[in-house]
């Protein structure tokens, strides 16, 4: 054509211009729900906006919920999540045989 633009996604196309401006620093949409959408929290950077973000300690209640409800053995992985310590310690206290 002649320059002008008669395509009806214009003003779609600037939205979404704007919300990338406002996420400079992300490949995510503003609706992105992570690789786990059913733990329905997301964390993401302070520059990001995203519908479910969340802080980090809610993150890991629901993460948390999320691993007691779909993970075999949720004791093994919980401790990293509800106090940040390595779960093999626990794990190896809890598991292997006392040395002879």
């Amino acid at each position: 054509g002649n320059g002008t633009n008669n395509n009806n996604s214009t003003r779609t196309n600037s939205n979404k211009r704007n919300d990338n401006r406002r996420n400079l620093f992300t490949s995510n949409e503003r609706t992105w729900e992570g690789d786990k959408p059913e733990i329905k929290v997301v964390l993401g950077l302070r520059t990001e906006y995203l519908d479910k973000k969340v802080s980090f300690r809610v993150f890991l209640e629901k993460l948390g919920e999320y691993v007691l409800r779909e993970v075999k053995n949720p004791e093994d992985v919980l401790p990293l999540i509800t106090e940040q310590i390595d779960p093999r310690t626990v794990f190896e206290t809890n598991n292997m045989p006392s040395e002879l």
